[in-house]
């Protein structure tokens, strides 16, 4: 069990700022009385303020089929990638195979063929073909127009936002306080395994630190 000096915190809580919460009433009492942080927290000082920190791993894998990058527009599409690639969210006009070697494009850039009087697709309406081959024209996509990685996405940011207030309220309620005096916030999410045949999906992890006061 870690133990601060009350007077430490009293310090430390006026410097957060928060000297009216319920938390600080410690502040009145004997100076040579502890404080700890609750089981699971460490405490840490930054800039002279005391805060109680847990960090919280949760899985953001993509296992449901079916969910799609929603947010993401116009790279809606989610698609799982073989070959030890990132899974990405990919442009709804785009072809890119799970197969496909993301490497072999340059700087992100597919280059696709359009049948001979077939119609554009939208997003290629008005621009001019890289090259046309006996009336089969090409285009290039510009950088990052194909796809973006899915572990960047507006997406899972969200579904990791999400989990984060979930771990929030968990905490708040396993330590019976009022839910000002818990925060979280997501640190990271990161794809800790890629998956190398397209058979499964990549292994994303979201990290969020859950920060509270010090306590008696």
């Amino acid at each position: 069990m870690k133990t601060l000096k009350l007077t430490a915190l009293a310090s430390a809580l006026f410097a957060l700022g928060t000297v009216a919460s319920p938390s600080t009433s410690v502040a009145a009492g004997n100076p040579d009385n502890g404080v700890h942080c609750p089981a699971g927290f460490d405490a840490q000082f930054a800039g002279g303020a005391l805060k109680c920190v847990k960090s919280v791993a949760f899985d953001l894998s993509n296992k449901e089929p079916s969910l799609q990058c929603t947010l993401d527009a116009p790279f809606e599409n989610f698609q799982r990638m073989a070959r030890s690639q990132r899974d990405i969210c990919l442009h709804h006009d785009s072809s890119i195979g799970t197969t496909d070697s993301l490497a072999d494009a340059s700087n992100g850039q597919v280059l696709i063929s359009i049948p001979v009087g077939a119609l554009l697709p939208r997003n290629l309406v008005g621009r001019q073909p890289t090259k046309v081959v006996n009336g089969q024209r090409f285009f290039t996509i510009n950088e990052n127009a194909d796809y973006i990685f899915y572990d960047q996405s507006k997406t899972v940011s969200a579904r990791a936002a999400s989990k984060a207030k979930a771990i929030e309220i968990a905490n708040e309620r396993t330590l019976g306080v009022p839910g000002d005096e818990v925060n979280s916030r997501v640190v990271s999410i990161t794809t800790t395994q890629t998956d190398a045949n397209g058979t499964s999906l990549d292994t994303i992890e979201g990290k969020v630190n859950v920060t509270t006061f010090a306590r008696p």
